[in-house]
């Protein structure tokens, strides 16, 4: 690394307007840029903007210069001001970008911009009016509310759409957010801000969310918000992510806004999205900190539509060992009514794909209603015939279940005695071979089940700084090791790893006829069971 010593502010800046700087140098050598604190050339400084803008935006790092940049300005306010003219004298939006940061700093010398903030707001200029708004959400005016009144009569969102660009609309909206303390009715004008298709709009919504739309004093606008961050666009991951951060303090102290968020993102995005992906995070902090409620939750939805039982199926898919965690709610499965319990289990059979939670729920089902013959034949039924059938490790399982009475012992026992009977029976046919699926439709669905995975990884890459360096793969030997602080290692041969997993049988022999009974699960009503 450059000693600080022989750092130059001048020559860093030459070379940042040069392009002659990587990316690993420019960061490196910025962080001796804010500690010299020096601004020799205004002019040199100001023409750098736009490439420093290109940096930022490819690493989403401005927050440390415009901090700095308020400092220095604070303790430098003559250079300050002479970079706040130069930027001025050469508008351009990568110019203006910092504009607010200066005003900011000066403005703590008691130095008034008021009227150059309005003057901003009033242009036909998208990058100056959203400065405009950025610079009034962070300065603190002698008269808040005559300053505050004077911008929002300036609001004309008709004319912002035609003049701003996608990243303008935070600012409005942070301006909007950051005073709704003092001024009530930016309520309205926030919602206003819902209408507008920007991914800035969703960005700076969730930051308020966590700081200053808050559920006890601004419930209607709250709720009103979580509805619209639930319409998010799934490429967003990053704002689904600080959605979980922000909402953290009501998975246990008030679920029910969790349950609206998930519900109305239900509403919008399925059955279109593929899967849950997006809500990882915030579906698995959920199930941690309140199991009890997010169990009442999936069981549910279960019974209330077919988009909400797909959500079930996703849902499974993003819990951490779900197999072991998820389960139905016992108090609400006890006042279901015997259809809707019969119901219940054929859509637990729908939904669940997974044989560990489906296994579990169905069990549950069955041992929450030993006062009902229908129930137990329906609910037996289905373990045997849909489980059983296509997982026989799980006879095993059942048979090592503890029971709660004798009746319920004699029901265990039966379903799998049947299973044993019929496996038995399979095994000693002469012509048992013709029941194994093919070698060759084995490696078929081995590269369908390989190639999902390898397109799961692609998608789940993080960029990472280094990509921009050529990687070269080295081979050598039958041996590898690795060089640490400590020196290098050991040479260690790699080792054969194996892994197996138990395949459905019957979604070899007939996946058209699963395919097509888990349909009719998934869409049989009331009244069809009841006449079937």
């Amino acid at each position: 690394m450059t000693p600080k010593s022989n750092f130059s502010s001048k020559e860093f800046l030459e070379k940042v307007k040069a392009d002659s700087i990587e990316k690993f140098q420019f960061w490196r050598d910025i962080q001796l840029f804010y500690k010299q604190n020096e601004v020799d050339d205004v002019e040199l400084f100001i023409r750098c903007f736009p490439a420093i803008n290109e940096f930022f935006k490819s690493d989403y790092a401005s927050s440390q210069f415009y901090t700095w940049l308020e400092k220095f300005s604070e303790n430098n306010p003559n250079k300050a001001k002479q970079i706040k003219v130069e930027i001025e004298k050469n508008s351009s939006r990568d110019n203006y970008e910092f504009w607010a940061s200066i005003v900011f700093g000066l403005s703590k010398l008691g130095e008034d911009f008021e009227d150059e903030i309005i003057d901003n707001i009033k242009s036909d200029v998208g990058y100056k009016v959203s400065i405009g708004f950025r610079t009034a959400t962070i300065i603190d005016p002698k008269e808040n509310r005559s300053f505050y009144s004077k911008i929002d009569r300036l609001i004309d969102l008709q004319k912002f759409k035609e003049i701003f660009e996608d990243i303008d609309w935070a600012y409005l909206m942070n301006f909007y957010t950051r005073h709704l303390q003092h001024f009530p009715k930016f309520d309205s004008r926030i919602k206003d801000l819902f209408q507008v298709d920007s991914v800035y709009v969703y960005s700076a919504l969730v930051g308020a969310l966590n700081s200053y739309i808050e559920l006890d004093k601004y419930e209607e606008l709250f709720y009103k918000s979580i509805k619209h961050l639930a319409t998010t666009p799934l490429e967003y991951v990053g704002i689904y992510n600080s959605l979980t951060f922000s909402l953290d303090k009501y998975f246990e102290t008030n679920p029910d806004t969790i349950k609206y968020l998930l519900e109305n993102w239900i509403d919008f995005h399925l059955p279109e999205a593929k899967g849950m992906q997006v809500l990882e995070h915030l579906l698995n902090n959920f199930n941690d900190k309140n199991p009890e409620y997010f169990h009442l939750l999936i069981s549910e939805w279960l019974l209330k539509s077919h988009n909400y039982g797909l959500a079930v199926q996703h849902v499974i898919s993003e819990i951490r060992s779900s197999g072991d965690s998820l389960q139905l709610d016992k108090n609400w499965v006890n006042n279901l009514n015997d259809d809707d319990v019969i119901l219940l289990a054929l859509r637990v059979v729908g939904f669940a794909w997974d044989k560990d939670v489906a296994y579990k729920m169905l069990f549950q089902i069955l041992e929450l209603n030993l006062d009902s013959q229908e129930i137990i034949n329906h609910t037996a039924s289905l373990i045997y015939s849909e489980l059983l059938m296509n997982y026989p490790s799980l006879i095993e399982r059942l048979k090592k279940e503890k029971f709660l009475n004798n009746k319920h012992k004699s029901i265990i026992e039966q379903i799998a005695g049947k299973a044993d009977e019929y496996f038995n029976e399979l095994n000693a046919l002469p012509i048992y071979d013709e029941f194994k699926p093919s070698e060759k439709r084995l490696s078929y669905y081995n590269k369908i089940q390989f190639r999902g995975m390898g397109d799961e990884a692609t998608d789940s890459k993080k960029n990472s700084f280094l990509d921009f360096a050529d990687k070269t793969q080295l081979r050598m030997g039958k041996g590898f090791f690795s060089k640490t602080e400590q020196g290098f290692t050991e040479v260690m041969e790699p080792k054969r790893i194996s892994h197996s997993m138990e395949m459905p049988r019957l979604e070899f022999i007939d996946p058209i006829g699963q395919q097509a009974k888990r349909l009719h699960f998934r869409f049989i009503s009331k009244d069809e069971l009841y006449n079937s």
